[in-house]
């Protein structure tokens, strides 16, 4: 392997020590929680089935593909803590799903005419669209007062919200910005996969990606425990036989190269 040859068997070795915490953090029930717990939950676990996806990936050596479910962890990783943090945002990030909604059945009627959607449908999707529109509204031009729709549910970008975190902004690149590279149609998703022929030529590298399987792994290895970490302080969970305190101190362990977390001067809280 190119990255670190010990690391992956290494990660699988100790990886039950990890999916005994995750088991310990997810599978539960939620008994007379609020829309804030319900949503800050369910973030979490979904992080949790992008990190074991990118284990499948990662671990049979398609490593590009694995940045790019990489880049959904990491989203869903900001909108949670954002969200820890921001509690009464909750609503907007909801009902944001109303925009998102009207956006689809109006590129639907563009493509497919108005009879791709009933009537009761429109009715019903622009009378929920209305009636949280006005929430959304940002600056267009603010010389001529004029606004716009904005894009996404809050007015920090993905970007800023991670700033805001020391763990985020720490991963930020690893986790958003090259995973990101790989996703859309770039120059640099494009010559990762090109190698020189024998003659002078190019040709299309099909074969595994083992740097960057390493890479993804080991950044998505990071961002769950300290997933786990914020889900462990927002809900006060137990942890009895120190599942947590184990698999954090198994992460330099397995990635000799990177410190555990909360290593670093400004770490979330313990």
């Amino acid at each position: 392997m190119a990255g670190n040859p010990a690391a992956k068997p290494k990660f699988f070795e100790l990886l039950p020590h990890l999916i005994a915490l995750m088991r310990l953090t997810f599978l539960r029930q939620l008994i007379g929680a609020g829309s804030a717990d319900r949503v800050i939950f369910v973030l979490g676990r979904c992080c949790v089935e992008d990190f074991l996806e990118v284990i499948l990936l990662a671990g049979n050596g398609a490593g590009i593909a694995a940045a790019k479910i990489l880049r959904g962890l990491y989203e869903r990783a900001v909108t949670m803590v954002h969200l820890i943090g921001n509690p009464q945002e909750v609503q907007a990030f909801l009902e944001y799903n109303r925009v998102s909604e009207h956006k689809l059945m109006q590129a639907v009627l563009q493509i497919h005419g108005e009879g791709a959607v009933s009537k009761e449908v429109k009715e019903l999707r622009e009378m929920q669209f209305q009636a949280v529109k006005e929430n959304y509204m940002i600056d267009d031009c603010k010389k001529c007062g004029t606004k716009r729709l904005n894009h996404t549910w809050n007015k920090l970008d993905v970007v800023s919200m991670a700033k805001k975190t020391p763990w985020l902004k720490k991963y930020l690149v690893p986790g958003y910005y090259i995973p990101m590279s790989y996703a859309h149609s770039t120059v640099h998703s494009m010559l990762a996969r090109l190698e020189a022929g024998p003659e002078g030529g190019i040709s299309f590298n099909a074969g595994p990606q083992p740097e960057q399987a390493d890479a993804s792994l080991k950044t998505a290895h990071i961002l769950i425990l300290y997933i786990i970490r914020e889900q462990f302080k927002h809900f006060n969970l137990d942890d009895p036989a120190q599942l947590r305190q184990r698999a954090e101190l198994e992460y330099p362990e397995i990635w000799p190269s990177e410190a555990a977390p909360g290593s670093e001067a400004q770490n979330p809280e313990q």
